[in-house]
């Protein structure tokens, strides 16, 4: 929900919001795609396994093993084609399980954040708290959400489906991003991948 007022800066702001297992989830995906460390992991491992494959396949034709040749063969190639999709599905199940643990007593929450000239102040069943706007260090828009990424290296997620007005919120975020001076990024097709 969005409720616009006025201040010095920006027009303040309030949601109330509900967020789901998939909302974390897509979270999670979201800041795992934009990771150096995770894309390295990934690529890591989808050429080392290739390479084992191939190199024993190498092997046994090597010693004239023909049957082993060709399985390996076939699993090196099935590594170097299918691998990738593998570490996509593998990745996911990791965090759902991940947040299901950690998140679990989220899910379905009913919660409220107010933006004001210096602070987001959010109130949940588990009381109140308020965060300085520097700690924001990028606003990111995508096709589902805005994402708030913090300097501590989490996230505060805001969804769109409850938003009646999006572009209004759209342009009060990138106002936000002008005024602390940090990046807003809009990346809507963004998928899991």
């Amino acid at each position: 929900m969005y409720i616009p007022y006025f201040k010095n800066y920006f027009k303040l702001m309030t949601f109330t919001y509900i967020l789901t297992e998939n909302d974390f989830l897509q979270n999670q995906l979201f800041v795992a795609s934009k990771s150096k460390r995770v894309k390295k992991q990934r690529i890591k491992s989808w050429i080392t396994v290739s390479l084992v494959f191939l190199v024993l396949s190498f092997l046994f034709y090597e010693s004239g093993n023909t049957i082993m040749t060709y399985y390996f063969l076939g699993l090196g190639i099935l590594a170097v084609c299918l691998y990738p999709f593998y570490l996509k599905w593998f990745y996911k199940r990791y965090y759902k399980k991940y947040i299901q643990e950690y998140y679990k007593n989220r899910f379905g929450v009913s919660a409220r954040a107010k933006f004001t000239d210096n602070y987001i102040e959010t109130f949940d069943i588990s009381g109140e708290s308020k965060m300085n706007l520097s700690e924001i260090k990028e606003i990111v828009e995508t096709g589902d959400y805005f994402y708030l990424m913090l300097n501590s290296g989490g996230s505060f997620i805001i969804t769109k489906m409850g938003i009646e007005n999006r572009e209004n919120v759209r342009k009060e975020f990138v106002n936000l991003a002008d005024k602390l001076k940090i990046k807003f990024t809009s990346d809507l097709n963004w998928k899991w991948s």
